[in-house]
């Protein structure tokens, strides 16, 4: 998402999830400011466009592993004669490295991913939210972040866990004794409210045209940027007490909803996370809905950002008609895949071609379910990451998906 904004809509000023058209008129005055400031920029972005996306054709600049070694790659049991090796080696935790300096990496130093908790992002709090609209910094994550992969392949990617790799072990399986509870180890079980492995799949597509998405030949399959959270032992301390939050509480409604299961059919309105709308309310106003937010932390930084969006950075963006949701049986893993294609045609425009401001940012991206009423406030992150110095095009390596075969 371009720093400072996330440009699809908020719920203090636009009232509108990411596939409202309506608020174009917003878009549109801010491309025009930031055409007028940045249209070299921007010039020269397209006229790269199809030499990145011919360098991304041979794998693209790939990255170091990072500190998760229990993250495993499952592979099919027969790989295509014309996969080349650079191809079919493990992708998961290896595309984008694990910074785990303080600060803000160089911005020489290519993309990185480090863990965040909540900082500097704000949510809902009550009393009288819809009155007072006041807002405090989320007190912490639920969730921690695991690994983050920027991905490509001959087809749209999506239903990952179980498919193309592995759910990573339990981390609570290897906690000190002093983070045991009672003697007992804080780790996952059949049955809880909560699944232990959240997946978020941002679908992110190299054009903005009528090519954009499909599944024609010559249709733009784009990336996936894939990120990876396991539940905190804190969070499993307050399930286990019978005593959760209200973003626990939020969360655990969320998941009780409608949800395609693990396996199941690519059309069953249960994985639409649109069909969970209300029909009749603004969706500003209903809780437990998906939301996304990004927060530029160094706009002064960043060439040429226009200052006029600022007043944007860190507003929540509801995710209804782009999203999908999938379950397993067990209820051990939630998948949720977000299609940038489904957002406004603007805030596409803008994100494809301002994608190069991004590689002097760093931009903190988190996840949480929309709270109304005072009993759900005030929210609460469920996960979140810092993301430094990404430019979707250059950085995404080149996979091989089965589903490829079928296009």
């Amino acid at each position: 998402m371009p720093l400072g904004t996330n440009l699809i809509g908020d719920d203090a000023f636009y009232e509108a999830n990411e596939g409202d058209s309506s608020h174009d008129r917003l878009f549109s005055k801010a491309y025009r400011r930031m055409s007028g400031k940045a249209g070299v920029l921007v010039q020269y972005a397209k006229s790269q466009t199809k030499a990145k996306i011919a360098k991304i054709a041979t794998g693209g600049r790939q990255c170091g592993p990072t500190s998760f070694p229990r993250i495993s790659l499952r592979r099919v049991s027969t790989v295509p004669a014309n996969i080349g090796k650079e191809m079919w080696d493990d992708w998961l935790g290896k595309t984008i490295p694990h910074y785990e300096g303080k600060g803000r990496p160089a911005k020489d130093s290519g993309i990185s991913w480090s863990a965040v908790s909540g900082e500097r992002v704000n949510v809902r709090c009550g009393p009288d939210y819809a009155k007072t609209g006041k807002k405090m910094p989320s007190i912490d994550t639920l969730y921690e972040c695991l690994s983050v992969d920027l991905i490509t392949a001959d087809c749209k990617v999506e239903d990952i866990l179980g498919r193309l790799i592995d759910l990573p072990a339990d981390l609570n399986d290897h906690l000190d004794e002093r983070d045991l509870c009672g003697g007992v180890p804080l780790r996952w079980w059949e049955g809880c409210a909560l699944p232990r492995i959240l997946l978020v799949n941002v679908q992110l597509p190299y054009r903005t045209g009528p090519l954009a998405w499909g599944s024609h030949p010559k249709w733009d399959y784009g990336c996936s940027a894939v990120a990876i959270w396991h539940i905190k032992p804190e969070t499993l301390q307050k399930l286990r007490r019978n005593d959760p939050n209200p973003a626990i509480r939020l969360f655990e409604r969320f998941c009780r909803g409608p949800c395609g299961e693990y396996g199941g059919s690519p059309g069953s309105p249960d994985r639409a996370l649109g069909n969970r709308r209300l029909k009749g309310v603004k969706p500003n106003n209903q809780g437990g809905l998906f939301k996304g937010i990004a927060f530029g932390e160094n706009p002064d930084d960043v060439p040429l950002f226009p200052q006029y969006l600022m007043k944007h950075n860190g507003k929540p963006c509801l995710i209804t008609n782009s999203g999908t949701i999938v379950k397993d049986n067990r209820g051990e893993f939630i998948e949720i895949g977000i299609d940038v294609r489904k957002f406004s045609s603007l805030a596409r425009s803008m994100l494809y071609n301002l994608r190069d401001l991004l590689e002097s940012a760093t931009v903190q991206l988190g996840f949480l379910i929309q709270g109304t009423e005072d009993s759900d406030l005030p929210e609460m992150l469920l996960c979140d990451l810092r993301l430094h110095n990404c430019n979707f095009l250059k950085d995404s390596k080149l996979i091989y998906d089965p589903r490829s075969e079928d296009h």
